[in-house]
């Protein structure tokens, strides 16, 4: 039996190993680019860091195109039905209802999202991020309690939209320093 435990013990450090190395090679592991030429496209397209759309999709569905969550949210970037058709009907002047588990329509839709929650708050990672985890009107809310201009993450009262709100900015971070190519920013 000890021999299991030593083969379990190699197994967990080359597990940790994977997960902490600090090379690209393996961040790459952590952070995978599937998708690009959709991601490159449709940033470009919406005016957007790749980078952000990037780690958008890595937190709300892990680069998985049928990702559906419990409550209805559908595709790589996670959109609700009905959110999916506003932005389709409303923002894209499009006839019909999109297909969100395409993996284009769902970043075209995704990314179209975040614009217009970029131009509603002012190019405010924080406040565009807590708004397409949390909602816009609840973001308002929330942004309304603040002292001062500045909206910062520890202003955030749910603990749920916090941790996103993190995680996807040090995902943004880390695809920009594994992949030049989403170094891009369209929009200032």
């Amino acid at each position: 039996m000890g021999w299991v435990r030593w083969l379990f013990f190699w197994l967990a450090l080359a597990v940790l190993a994977a997960w902490a190395w600090p090379q690209p090679s393996v961040q790459r592991l952590r952070y995978p680019l599937l998708f690009r030429e959709v991601v490159l496209r449709e940033s470009k397209r919406a005016q957007l860091p790749p980078s952000l759309v990037a780690a958008v999709i890595l937190q709300e569905s892990e680069f998985h195109p049928a990702a559906c969550s419990s409550v209805g949210a559908r595709g790589l970037m996670q959109l609700m039905p009905e959110t999916a058709e506003w932005i389709h009907q409303s923002l894209e002047s499009r006839e019909g209802k999109p297909d969100l588990l395409e993996p284009t329509t769902n970043v075209r839709l995704g990314s179209t999202y975040l614009n217009y929650l970029r131009d509603r708050f002012g190019s405010d990672p924080v406040a565009i991020l807590a708004a397409y985890n949390a909602g816009p009107q609840q973001t308002e809310d929330w942004m309304a309690h603040v002292q001062g201009d500045d909206f910062r993450v520890s202003d955030i009262p749910f603990a749920e939209t916090r941790c996103y709100v993190e995680a996807v900015l040090n995902s943004e971070r880390m695809y920009r320093e594994l992949y030049p190519e989403l170094r891009t920013t369209y929009h200032e």
